[in-house]
């Protein structure tokens, strides 16, 4: 069985949506797979088979430090700068706090967003899917989780979307054994429920898949949700929906696949093929995010130059940006070169 990630339910998402779209004539498919060999090609002459020699090391590394050096002054004077809107200073310190997050530097990113009680939920979770694409210690995904559920008071967020990153924040406590925290998951359950659109409780669910995995609870949560699904007769032709039905088929769980969608043994065909196409045949680059991802698309060369262009960004924030950009594309290189001297 493939393993599964669901470090975040917007991306699923987005890869059911390009799933559904027409696909991709064979010349383009071919057009894009020369690209990324010649990606690969052009990454593997840059680092060569004995990695970076030890004073471009020791450059980049320096260079490194430098930028986050520069972000950390950048969000400080964006912070106290009054002709900046609050949300312009809000955003400039989550930037800040998801550089130090991209540098594995959790108990220092969990410092900064205690001090700053001006980022909220909307940038935490950044911070904690971050944390999850480093594979960063489960522990403080939790810790950030818990300060996600104290600061839903966004600014960014509707009344439902509150209740959802509430929601959220208790499923990764419940996750990590916290006996308080699946009544605080019922408690904004039932008052997502009371809302008119069902879709805002469908997509804190979906994105609570994420606080269980890898757990152990992680199937027990997903049969849950085939159950709700089932019970509330939620719409099994929403994106939400169908993406639910193609985690079961994959899951081996037909059987609940058909109590949702009552169509015999037939009901499992369309989540198997859509299952197959999401989990286990991604080979091919039919995500058009994993192709922008391969290709290095507006990723910024470690160089001085690169540093010198972030700061002619127009504000805090994309100066913030860019200076992110570069200190991923230092750490990228860094670590290309100790992979290719193991």
């Amino acid at each position: 069985m493939a393993s599964f990630a669901y470090s975040s339910s917007a991306s699923l998402h987005r890869i059911y949506a390009f799933m559904t779209r027409e696909r991709m004539t064979r010349l383009v498919r071919m057009s894009c797979f020369s690209i990324l060999l010649a990606f690969s090609s052009w990454a593997g002459a840059v680092t060569g088979p004995s990695g970076l020699a030890e004073d471009e090391r020791a450059r980049i590394t320096l260079l490194m430090r430098r930028a986050v050096q520069t972000a950390r002054i950048e969000a400080d004077e964006a912070r106290s700068n009054q002709a900046l809107s609050p949300d312009d200073r809000r955003d400039a310190q989550s930037q800040f706090a998801l550089i130090l997050m991209t540098l594995n530097r959790c108990d220092e990113t969990l410092a900064f967003v205690q001090e700053r009680t001006e980022i909220k939920a909307t940038g935490i979770e950044r911070l904690i899917s971050r944390a999850a694409e480093n594979s960063v210690n489960r522990s403080c995904i939790v810790r950030l989780a818990a300060l996600m559920g104290d600061r839903t008071d966004d600014p960014y967020l509707t009344p439902g979307g509150r209740l959802g990153k509430r929601y959220l924040a208790a499923a990764y406590l419940d996750a990590a054994g916290d006996k308080e925290a699946h009544m605080a998951m019922t408690t904004a359950e039932a008052a997502m429920l009371s809302l008119p659109n069902h879709d805002t409780v469908w997509d804190a669910r979906w994105s609570a898949l994420a606080a269980y995995n890898p757990t152990p609870r992680a199937m027990e949560y997903i049969e849950y949700l085939a159950v709700r699904m089932a019970s509330e007769n939620y719409s099994a032709t929403s994106v939400t929906g169908r993406s639910l039905l193609a985690l079961l088929a994959a899951k081996g769980r037909c059987d609940l696949v058909e109590r949702i969608v009552k169509n015999g043994p037939k009901s499992c065909d369309e989540p198997r093929r859509l299952a197959e196409g999401i989990y286990i045949n991604r080979r091919e680059p039919d995500n058009l995010a994993y192709m922008v991802k391969m290709l290095g698309a507006d990723t910024p060369s470690p160089t001085d130059q690169s540093l010198a262009d972030a700061m002619t960004a127009r504000d805090p924030w994309g100066r913030l940006t860019k200076l992110l950009q570069l200190i991923r594309s230092c750490k990228n290189a860094l670590g290309a070169s100790e992979s290719s001297t193991l």
